[in-house]
């Protein structure tokens, strides 16, 4: 197996979920240094370890060792609900804009005008 590889599927899935590496090493009890080498491909893990991981980052073992399954949208829509709770105003005011011109809605969107649509729904 390509511990590097691991490693970077590991860290892409942790920070989908918003997590650093210190809060997943709590989370799972390992140190933040183990999480580290295990995300650099320097450091195996155990079974369990690994189970603990998918578990605290909502993935599965095939999606650690593989690579990145397509998400459904019941998926995206928790992932993303997760990471708008830890969002300040101005996180989410650039997190709305980005959404709207990746939506092809044409130009960059006025805050006012977004505003004013979301209160006519």
């Amino acid at each position: 197996m390509d511990n590097k590889k691991i490693g970077m599927n590991l860290k892409r899935c942790r920070l989908r979920m918003g997590l650093t590496q210190a809060e997943l090493a709590e989370k799972v009890d390992k140190s933040t240094n183990h999480i580290a080498h295990i995300e650099n491909g320097t450091a195996k893990m155990s079974l369990k370890t690994l189970l603990d991981i998918c578990n605290e980052i909502n993935a599965s073992p095939n999606e650690i060792f593989f690579g990145e399954y397509p998400m459904g949208k019941e998926d995206a829509d928790e992932i993303l609900g997760q990471l708008l709770e830890k969002m300040e105003s101005r996180q989410r005011e650039l997190l709305l804009k980005l959404a709207w011109l990746l939506a092809d809605n044409g130009g960059e969107p006025d805050t006012i005008y977004l505003q004013e649509k979301l209160k006519q729904r």
